[in-house]
């Protein structure tokens, strides 16, 4: 089955399910739609010019199935902790989202605001995940297919979890050029 049809059919699913449930929504926004798109792209290109996406290489065991890197303290008997399937070594070149630049700026505003994050006791756990130091996070995948291609680099692809993010403002209209939300919230 083709990648698209298999998640267009996937989608129709979904949308058969909150039907059946009674559960309304007021946009049903898809990752592949343009709109979407556009804002993975602008904000993508926003993120290279502010300096906080660079180029790295990655080396460590992935889990295919499951698209994740795992560190060696992770692994169940050398497998993978969520599918038990093998993992394997990989190498690749990838771009990466600075967050280890945002630890401090973090701390501040979860203590300028500590009702932030609720319940406190969440809180507490989200400060010593940080104060423990962020580490950079590779964003991109090598280009099989599917994804939207990296701005001036069509041989990668924004991985799904990063662009997914970015889908909460797509549905509210956010508009890179401007700066601003074509939706009230």
């Amino acid at each position: 089955v083709p990648i698209r049809k298999y998640v267009d059919d996937l989608a129709e699913q979904f949308k058969q399910v909150w039907a059946s449930l009674e559960i309304q929504y007021d946009d049903f926004i898809r990752t592949t739609e343009p709109r979407h798109v556009r804002v993975v792209e602008g904000i993508f290109a926003r993120l290279i010019d502010n300096g906080d996406i660079f180029e790295g290489t990655y080396e460590g065991w992935y889990c295919v199935p499951c698209e994740t890197f795992l560190a060696d303290s992770e692994l169940v008997g050398g497998k993978c902790p969520s599918c038990g399937r093998e993992v394997e070594w990989v190498e690749e070149k990838n771009y990466y989202f600075r967050l280890s630049a945002y630890g401090d700026r973090l701390l501040s505003h979860i203590e300028a605001n500590p009702e932030f994050l609720l319940p406190e006791f969440r809180r507490n756990e989200v400060v010593s995940f940080i104060k423990q130091g962020l580490r950079d996070v590779s964003i991109t995948r090598n280009n099989k297919g599917w994804g939207i291609p990296v701005p001036g680099d069509p041989s990668k692809v924004i991985y799904v979890w990063f662009d997914a993010l970015i889908n909460y403002i797509s549905a509210l209209g956010y508009d890179v050029t401007t700066n601003s939300f074509a939706k009230p919230f």
